[in-house]
């Protein structure tokens, strides 16, 4: 029940989204890719933490700081951890201090980054279903409002 002018553009319209899945898949077989921005402010505290390791921290309480910093956080998080780090006041260990109780306070925890997807081939990708929807024609239409109808459904494997 699909109208002649619509059937060709659903063929290529699939061809057009299939190759559009398979470029987004494989770029998230991408370790490269699947890695995480992160703002420059982050790594700044980051290196500053390694920088100026407060001598009262362990070697894992300075990784876990670092590293739970080092992660895409949003901006509310970086204003949190700006308040700290550009205060001019603070000597370089002591503004190590207040980071790494301002980390803990805000709840940061170590980022890890999505495992890549696996590699696959085009053809993998299949279409489940489909669907059409488009108005009725006015001329089989019994009802008297100006609503849209349902023309054709159908589903398939291929």
């Amino acid at each position: 029940m699909l109208p002649d002018e619509l059937r060709e553009g659903v063929y290529e319209t699939w061809g057009i989204a299939r190759r559009d899945i398979y470029e987004q898949w494989d770029d998230q077989t991408d370790p490269q890719k699947v890695q995480p921005d992160i703002r420059k402010l982050f790594r700044e505290v980051g290196q500053h933490l390694r920088d100026h390791w407060p001598a009262e921290l362990t070697q894992q309480e300075l990784t876990e700081a670092f590293t739970s910093v080092e992660a895409p956080w949003g901006r509310r998080y970086e204003r949190e951890l700006r308040e700290v780090y550009e205060q001019e006041d603070l000597g370089p260990v002591e503004k190590s201090r207040q980071l790494v109780a301002k980390i803990d306070d805000l709840g940061l925890q170590p980022y890890e980054a999505p495992d890549p997807l696996d590699p696959i081939d085009e053809d993998e990708v299949k279409l489940v279903a489909w669907m059409v929807i488009a108005p009725m024609d006015s001329t089989t239409d019994d009802r008297q409002d100006d609503s849209l109808g349902l023309l054709s459904q159908s589903t398939f494997e291929t």
